[in-house]
């Protein structure tokens, strides 16, 4: 509600009807995974918006590129950008079954050295928060990649263990293809998805628009946690 609640309050004088062009980047996998679903429900309530949703784990120059609204994962927000937190980035060490029956599983975050673990390119280190705080893991990754999708399905296919996000790998959660190992181990919570767009005097009613169905969709409880562990 306070992410809905600063969405709306963008909006500085302008047409409050979401109408024309809204070109907006995301993560290739969040995109695919947790927007495109959705854009149906946002045309439906505003049919005079013109969506063009571009996929991209490469950082964009929203102002050079000339995009309205990009959804980010990180830390921060620049300064030359208003982000507005759209949830949290909740993120697990996982890895399949067969991989805990072949390896066994860690018991402590030392014995992560002793275990084939995944990460795409600058991915590592692995910054986790745990009961004494927080703590760095590095990680050479038994693949190099530079897809983070590559290193989900090299998880589950049994080759490692991996830190990844809820809403990329609920889906194997609760399905049984990964379980969460050390899980009072997660990634740090100072990570958060958010809705970036240029600083302006005048924020175009689409992005206002956007920004707000987001909020409301993802909310307090984003649908991708109903079905981690």
């Amino acid at each position: 509600m306070a992410a809905s609640r600063e969405a709306e309050a963008l909006v500085a004088g302008g047409a409050r009807t979401a109408a024309g062009p809204l070109r907006i980047t995301a993560p290739t996998s969040f995109g695919r995974m947790h927007v495109a679903p959705y854009l149906k429900g946002f045309l439906d309530r505003h049919p005079k918006v013109a969506l063009r949703l571009d996929l991209s784990d490469a950082y964009v120059d929203l102002v050079g590129e000339r995009y309205d609204l990009a959804i980010r994962i990180g830390q921060r927000v620049e300064a030359s950008m208003v982000g507005v937190r759209l949830a949290s980035n909740r993120r697990v060490l996982c890895a399949s079954p067969a991989y805990i029956v072949e390896h066994g599983e860690p018991r402590t975050l030392r014995d992560l050295s002793g275990h084939r673990l995944l990460a795409a390119a600058g991915q590592s280190p692995w910054r986790l928060q745990g009961p004494n705080g927080a703590v760095s893991v590095t990680v050479d990754s038994r693949v190099a990649t530079n897809s983070s999708e590559v290193v989900r399905e090299l998880a589950v296919a049994g080759a490692g263990i991996a830190l990844r996000s809820t809403w990329d790998i609920h889906q194997d959660l609760a399905a049984g293809r990964l379980r969460v190992v050390l899980p009072d181990h997660q990634g740090a919570q100072s990570v958060g998805l958010y809705a970036v767009h240029p600083r302006s005097d005048l924020v175009p009613a689409s992005v206002v628009a956007f920004v707000a169905y987001l909020a409301d969709l993802y909310g307090d409880h984003p649908p991708w946690e109903d079905r981690a562990e």
